[in-house]
C-alpha cells in the first residue's frame, strides 16, 4: 500500500515497476500481497509471477499462490499447496469474504426498506467480520508474539483490526502495547514515522481507546518501555501535555497501592519530554527495553 501511494499518477508501468522489488523481499508475507497488487494491474504479468511462487521455498507464499489461481477458476494444472500458517489464511479468508458486502449501492435505493435492510446488512456484516478479526488477533498474540518482523501474521492482524475500526481488541492490544517491529525487516524505501514500529499502541490511538483502560494499564505496567509507550498512547489520546497531566494526577490521588503510585508519577515525569516518549526502534531479535 506505502508503494502504491508513492506513484502519484497511478501509471499501471509505473505502479508495476515499483511493486517489483517487494517481490524479491525475504519476508514471505510481503512477496505474495506484491504479487496479488501486480495480479490486479496486468492480470497475464501476476499470473506468471504466481506461477514461479508455486515452487517457492517457502510453504507460506505457494500456499497463497495456488489460492490465488483456484479462486480465479485455474488451478487443475498446478499441484495443491496448503497453507500452513493457519492465522493469515484465516485472516486473508475474513478480507475476501468481506470484499463481497461493500456494495452500498442499495443505501440510495428509492424504496426506504431497501435502504433499512441494506444498512442492516451491512451493520450485520461489519460486526460479524469483526468478531472474526478479533478472534484472529487473540490467536495471533497468543502464537505469534515474538516474530516482529514486518507483515508478521501478528502485524497483518493488528493492521486488519486498525483498518476495521474492531473497537473491542483496546483489551487485547492494552495487553501487547509493547509489540514493536523489527526496522530492519522493512522493505527499503518505505517512509514511515516511529510510531508505526508499534502498531498495537497506533492502532489504540486510532480507535480512540478510553483513556481511563489506558491509566488503569499504565499504574499497573511492570516494566519501563511499556510504561513509556502506554504514557504515549494516552498523551495522544489527551493531545495536550497539561490535560495528560492532569488526567494522571487525578488518578494518582485516587490510587493505593505503591506500584500504581510509583507508575503514576514516572509517567508525570516523562511527560515533560513529551517528544521521546517512544522508544527507538530496533532491530534484530531483541526489542528496545527503553
Amino acid at each position: 500500500m506505502l508503494t502504491m501511494k508513492k506513484v502519484q499518477d497511478g501509471n499501471r508501468a509505473q505502479l508495476t515497476a515499483a511493486l517489483e522489488p517487494l517481490l524479491k523481499e525475504p519476508n514471505p508475507y510481503l512477496r505474495v500481497e506484491a504479487a496479488k497488487e501486480v495480479l490486479k494491474i496486468n492480470a497475464r504479468k501476476g499470473e506468471k509471477i504466481l506461477e514461479t511462487m508455486l515452487s517457492d521455498d517457502s510453504a507460506i507464499v505457494r500456499g497463497e499462490a495456488f489460492r490465488q489461481f483456484e479462486k480465479r477458476g485455474k488451478a487443475s494444472g498446478y499441484d495443491p499447496a496448503p497453507m500452513v500458517d493457519e492465522c493469515y489464511e484465516l485472516l486473508l479468508s475474513i478480507i475476501d469474504n468481506a470484499t463481497g458486502m461493500l456494495d452500498t449501492r442499495q443505501l440510495l435505493s428509492v424504496h426506504p426498506l431497501e435502504r433499512t435492510q441494506a444498512l442492516e446488512g451491512l451493520t450485520a456484516e461489519y460486526y460479524e467480520v469483526s468478531a472474526a478479526l478479533l478472534k484472529t488477533l487473540e490467536e495471533a498474540k497468543a502464537e505469534f508474539r515474538t516474530d516482529r518482523r514486518y507483515h508478521s501474521p501478528l502485524h497483518a492482524a493488528i493492521l486488519a483490526v486498525h483498518s476495521w475500526q474492531v473497537t473491542d481488541a483496546e483489551d487485547t492490544l492494552l495487553a501487547m502495547v509493547d509489540y514493536e517491529l523489527d526496522i530492519s525487516s522493512f522493505p527499503l524505501g518505505i517512509d514511515v514515522s516511529g510510531d508505526y514500529f508499534f502498531p498495537a499502541a497506533r492502532t489504540l490511538v486510532h480507535l480512540r481507546v478510553d483513556m481511563a483502560k489506558v491509566e488503569r494499564a499504565l499504574a499497573a505496567a511492570e516494566d519501563p518501555k511499556t510504561l513509556r509507550i502506554l504514557t504515549w498512547v494516552l498523551l495522544e489520546r489527551g493531545k495536550d501535555v497539561e490535560r495528560t497531566k492532569m488526567a494522571l494526577a487525578d488518578a494518582s490521588s485516587k490510587s493505593h497501592g505503591a506500584t500504581e503510585k510509583r507508575n503514576l508519577s514516572e509517567a508525570l515525569k516523562l511527560l515533560n519530554n513529551p517528544s521521546e516518549l517512544l522508544p527507538r526502534p530496533s532491530r534484530g531479535d531483541s526489542p528496545s527495553s527503553k
